[in-house]
């Protein structure tokens, strides 16, 4: 008898310690992200935990809710904006199935199904530009665990990044498939891999800065000497102005490579890719500019000479 109620005891004392630890996991989550990082952001079968008593809204509007947010549509090619569609169909969108003898027949059947496995839904979206394209997303929500993860998206989150990114081709050359295996990567659960190839960019982006200040590499050697936040206080007029803003950015995809965890890795890369994008747009945008001021010059130069004698 003793003994069976030590086994009792303990079976109790484990249940207990099991719910302790859970409130606890529950009271020190984060604040769940926005959901437009949920979207475009996270990986799947990544675990994000909730805290149940204070996120039921955020889980309730993520459910049932309208969102809305801004994307690269990879259908359109351009930025648009996404909004919910719900089971039935919007009127915009049965119009433009009147209208467009190629609209996707599957995707109008996903749209009913948002009632899906215990646990389980789906939110779609339609492009403002063409309703009939659809970004879609599945979700798995342990309401035990309090653990929500996103378990499947359509396009996936490699292609909606990579074909937000095609127009730095021209610039970055050989580098455009380091930032694409880098958006492959995290779009695959790999963190540490992912900010191997944002360095390299990174380093890249100096290094054409140091060969324009630079063209006959006399101070090349000491260039190299300097540590990078010397050399990009060196180099700031040749650099974007966001990469001198975010040099720090240099530091994070170092230490990623030989301190980070993956899951560090994987949570920092969304905010450091931004700041590498923005970097290139800088540079893409002074380019376009130095063409738009080349052409204008050989204009007025024609325009100039042909005026000259009358």
């Amino acid at each position: 008898m003793t003994e069976t109620e030590t086994i009792i005891e303990r079976i109790q004392r484990e249940k207990k310690e099991r719910a302790a630890a859970l409130r606890a996991r529950h009271e020190s989550a984060p604040y769940p992200p926005a959901v437009s990082s949920l979207c475009l952001n996270q990986t799947l079968y990544t675990p994000i935990q909730l805290n149940p008593e204070r996120d039921d809204k955020f889980l309730y509007s993520l459910k049932f809710e309208k969102q809305q947010f801004d994307a690269h549509c990879v259908y359109c090619g351009k930025q648009s904006t996404f909004r919910t569609l719900t089971d039935r169909m919007p009127s915009d969108v049965a119009a433009e199935k009147a209208r467009v003898d190629a609209f996707n027949r599957p995707a109008t059947d996903r749209l009913k199904r948002l009632n899906l496995a215990d646990g389980q839904f789906a939110l779609h979206l339609g492009c403002s530009r063409h309703p009939v394209h659809l970004y879609s997303y599945f979700f798995a929500y342990n309401e035990k665990e309090g653990v929500l993860e996103k378990i499947g998206q359509t396009p996936s989150l490699e292609d909606v990044a990579g074909a937000d990114i095609e127009r730095y081709r021209k610039i970055l050359g050989d580098d455009f498939a380091e930032l694409r295996r880098a958006t492959g990567l995290f779009a695959h659960g790999i963190g540490i891999g992912s900010f191997v190839y944002l360095r390299r960019i990174f380093e890249n982006l100096v290094e054409s800065a140091r060969s324009a200040a630079d063209p006959e590499g006399q101070r090349e050697t000491e260039f190299m000497r300097m540590r990078m936040a010397e050399r990009i206080n060196a180099l700031a007029t040749y650099l974007p102005p966001a990469l001198v803003k975010y040099k720090d950015t240099y530091g994070i995809l170092s230490k990623g490579l030989h301190e980070l965890t993956e899951d560090d890795c994987k949570r920092y890369f969304p905010v450091v890719r931004a700041a590498v994008i923005m970097m290139l747009e800088q540079r893409y945008e002074a380019d376009q500019k130095a063409k738009v001021e080349a052409e204008l010059d050989r204009a007025v130069a024609v325009i100039a000479a042909e005026t000259k004698d009358a």
